[in-house]
């Protein structure tokens, strides 16, 4: 929009940005027979274009410590069996030290792997400080580059699976820094739960909880 005045001229720029991005329910993720993990950010025809290519296939994973240490030898297998080139960086991923270090800490190895910054999503398992920091590593890295979020938390799967925002934590602050850039995709597989400790259990619960009342409240409040 144009707008003069006696000092001059001014414009106003209208940039809407529009966020489009799947959320695929599924079972047995880990299963190297199962397309999902690997293909399932695509629609038909980016499917076909990336299938026609002969380049080879590259992911980055970030993974939780203890994620890895129940599903590592799971997630490097599918990768394997699929003959992708790939990295699994495990991490400890908590709220104590969701910091800028560990996005920088993730940021040097997907700078030493080389990925593709249009084509090879970086890869994020784990509870909502692994996804949040991931997140906000992937919007950093050559100005944005496609992640994937894999939830294995009950927490993450009903609050982190869905939305755009990133963040970690700074000067006292909680999620002081981040940015508004959603995933590609988040990839939700149930069967994560089986080991969950029973208190993760119920902070999902609760979140849940949370939401329902909110629902329940916003709909009696007066038109």
């Amino acid at each position: 929009y144009e707008n003069k005045t006696d000092q001059g001229v001014c414009w106003t720029v209208v940039s809407p940005i529009v966020f489009t991005y799947r959320v695929i329910q599924c079972k047995d993720l880990l299963d190297p027979r199962n397309d999902t993990l690997l293909w399932g950010h695509l629609g038909d025809e980016e499917l076909k274009d990336t299938m026609s290519n002969s380049k080879p296939v590259k992911r980055f994973i970030v993974i939780d410590k203890t994620v890895h240490e129940l599903y590592g030898s799971k997630v490097s297998q599918y990768f394997d069996e699929r003959g992708v080139i790939y990295k699994i960086l495990p991490l400890t991923t908590t709220e104590e030290n969701k910091s800028m270090e560990l996005v920088t800490k993730i940021l040097e190895e997907v700078h030493h792997l080389g990925i593709d910054r249009r084509s090879e999503p970086i890869i994020a398992f784990g509870g909502g400080v692994c996804l949040d920091v991931v997140g906000l590593a992937a919007s950093l890295y050559r100005r944005r580059t496609p992640y994937i979020r894999v939830p294995t938390t009950l927490l993450s799967y009903v609050d982190a699976s869905v939305g755009a925002k990133t963040g970690v934590n700074f000067a006292g602050g909680k999620n002081k820094l981040g940015s508004y850039v959603p995933p590609v995709a988040t990839f939700l597989d149930s069967s994560f739960f089986q080991t969950l400790p029973l208190r993760q259990i119920s902070n999902g619960f609760a979140e849940m909880l949370k939401v329902l009342v909110s629902a329940w409240a916003f709909d009696k409040l007066p038109a």
